[in-house]
């Protein structure tokens, strides 16, 4: 009995060592990465990004934790905040001067690392007794818009083109899944939407450019070419860039074109959440080997 009583008092600090190490070694493993990467959805082109990110960077030293969002807005939110763990994110150009607009303190804090592809603004609306163009759009009494999701990108998007242009200001935004969107046109009531306002890569044919392409007899893109939308980052460079974006009309087979705005993305950090050492590192990956990271594929889609 007394044998067994001695083993026991014995092995008791022998497993209370062991789980000390154990728990040393875990520490290790569970480490904070170096690097806290807010993106987007899941699956979407800013997330894309930023697993290919992850892994060049990562096999250069650096670890990093990419973490879905629900886009531009959130991101900058994140990385303002002292208490977060993001440190590095992606957001619209547009989008971060309407933050800074409104939190002055966070253009001392974010540092732009690299511009990334076009974010192009695409508003369509009915053929039919639709608004017809920009400046009826201006002078419409309380427009209904289609924006996907009220903080988003193209939300946030549509906020900064309002401050620009005053008149937008007054739309009515409604807060509708974009792919039924074009139905709620021709739609009456609390269902009914004026404009269908999209944001996304110039190539990209989503269901609302589609639409417009595909049945002209229905829908039609709006040109939008106001010089008030000409604003200026904290760098210096525009917010948003007039273009004229190609656009292929797939049943008849002609070409055709829109003019309309396109703001950057822009990979931005808060330098004060990343180490000196890392920063250091971090700017020679990009200077280096941002050509595998962001590719002629990314730009081009």
């Amino acid at each position: 009995m007394m044998k067994n009583i001695w083993r026991s008092i014995i092995a008791f600090p022998v497993l209370i060592s062991g789980l000390a190490f154990t728990a040393l070694v875990n520490g290790q493993e569970q480490s904070p990465p170096d690097l806290v990467f807010g993106t987007a959805a899941e699956g979407r082109a800013y997330w894309q990004l930023a697993k290919r990110f992850e892994k060049v960077v990562g096999s250069k030293g650096l670890t990093v934790d990419v973490q879905e969002t629900q886009g531009s807005l959130e991101n900058l939110e994140r990385l303002d905040d002292p208490k977060d763990t993001m440190n590095i994110a992606l957001t619209q150009a547009d989008t971060f001067q309407n933050y800074i607009g409104k939190n002055p303190g966070m253009a001392n804090k974010a540092n732009i690392i690299a511009p990334i592809g076009l974010e192009c603004v695409f508003v369509v609306t009915r053929t039919n007794g639709g608004i017809t163009d920009e400046k009826e759009w201006q002078s419409a009494v309380a427009p209904r818009v289609a924006v996907q999701a009220s903080g988003s990108g193209p939300a946030k998007t549509h906020e900064f083109m309002g401050q620009l242009i005053p008149e937008l200001a007054d739309d009515v935004v409604v807060d509708m899944n974009i792919s039924k969107a074009v139905n709620a046109l021709y739609q009456e009531g609390e269902n009914s939407v004026d404009l269908v306002f999209v944001v996304h890569r110039p190539k990209y044919l989503g269901p609302v450019v589609r639409a417009a392409l595909e049945q002209p007899d229905r829908y039609r893109l709006l040109s939008i070419a106001d010089p008030r939308l000409q604003a200026k980052l904290p760098t210096g460079g525009d917010v948003y860039e007039f273009l004229d974006i190609p656009l292929v009309r797939n049943v008849l087979g002609e070409r055709k074109s829109v003019r309309t705005v396109c703001t950057r993305g822009l990979l931005i950090t808060n330098p004060s959440k990343i180490t000196t050492p890392n920063r250091h590192k971090l700017q020679t990956i990009i200077d280096l080997h941002w050509g595998e990271i962001y590719s002629d594929e990314f730009i081009s889609n």
